[in-house]
């Protein structure tokens, strides 16, 4: 697991949660939203925590709102609904595994591989490609790099920033993960979402969206604004590495999935359960009561995910009409 500690940044016990990433391009997203200058229409407890905190937060349904990995989306659909803003998806910003020698997966295979969690979609990926059947080892994201460049293991799967720093370590990138899900797909890589508790009601999934959404716009529009709340959670604060992941991660799926966005999350759920059939996680089964969602059995799904969301849009919309 992450070894980073939960950041609580307010604290109301009659307050919804909300969980984010310390990833500079979360923490630019969710800004204006966390300190007040996005209207929420409701209190809110904010939290930053490592993404394997935040995903067994979500599956031990110990949250309200949070930045989930799509990963575990099968086992929580019954308790959450996925959001069309926050999300982290898009094109040539994938996991890449990572090692000091140019060798193929396949030669690798056998020997111990670096992960960044076991309930990482990072992880899902290469499970899903299976040249490599382990052993892996979980560990912080941050520690991979060093631990492939010391010898402690012969391979990483890297994630984010880590990318960066490839050259000045002497790593050769083995395989690129999204690009091989993008080739196999046709469509951009999910690699996180924002879940809200299904039990909260549609008016108030959609206004929260809603208030996503317009963090992200403000974020955008005023790129400089965050700055200082970014750097205060970075583990690097390098500007050029900070800037990097903010134009690779923040994109036009983040603002609003639209049909190709949800097609990926479609995507990946369907990959997601037909991994979980054939090799159970350990963590995800260690969970209290926690079994795959029957909604995710539907061939439909994907209606069931996001429809109440797009009726109540489209009634909202038929609404603004009528009165003007």
């Amino acid at each position: 697991m992450d070894n980073i500690k939960i950041c609580k940044l307010f604290m109301n016990k009659d307050a919804l949660s909300f969980g984010f990433t310390h990833f500079p391009h979360e923490t630019f997203s969710f800004y204006a939203l966390a300190n007040g200058i996005t209207d929420t229409h409701t209190e809110l407890n904010f939290s930053i925590a490592g993404l394997e905190e935040l995903n067994q937060q979500v599956l031990s349904c110990d949250i309200d709102i949070c930045k989930a990995s799509a990963n575990i989306l099968p086992y929580v659909l019954n308790d959450y609904i996925i959001l069309r803003a926050g999300a982290s998806l898009g094109h040539g910003c994938g996991p890449i595994i990572v090692s000091t020698h140019q060798d193929s997966l396949e030669k690798l295979s056998g020997r111990p591989l670096a992960i960044p969690g076991e309930l990482t979609t990072a992880h899902m990926l290469l499970m899903l490609n299976g040249a490599h059947s382990g052993p892996f080892v979980p560990m912080a994201p941050h520690e991979i790099l060093k631990a492939v460049s010391s010898g402690q293991v012969d391979a990483g799967l890297v994630i984010h920033e880590a990318r960066y720093f490839l050259e000045d370590l002497g790593l050769h990138i083995v395989l690129d993960l999204g690009s091989w899900w993008e080739t196999a797909t046709g469509l951009p890589l999910p690699l996180g979402v924002i879940v809200m508790r299904r039990s909260l009601g549609n008016e108030m999934h959609l206004a929260m969206e809603k208030a996503i959404r317009e963090s992200i716009l403000r974020a955008q529009g005023n790129p400089g604004e965050s700055r200082n709340f970014i750097l205060a959670h970075a583990k690097d604060t390098c500007p050029e590495i900070i800037s990097g992941l903010i134009r690779s991660y923040v994109n036009e799926f983040t603002t609003e999935l639209g049909p190709e966005g949800e097609a990926a999350v479609k995507a990946i759920i369907k990959q997601s359960l037909s991994l979980i059939k054939k090799n159970p996680p350990g963590k995800l089964n260690a969970v209290p009561g926690r079994v795959i969602s029957q909604l995710s059995l539907h061939y439909d799904f994907a209606m069931i995910l996001f429809a109440g969301l797009s009726r109540l849009r489209r009634h909202h919309s038929h609404s603004q009409k009528e009165q003007s």
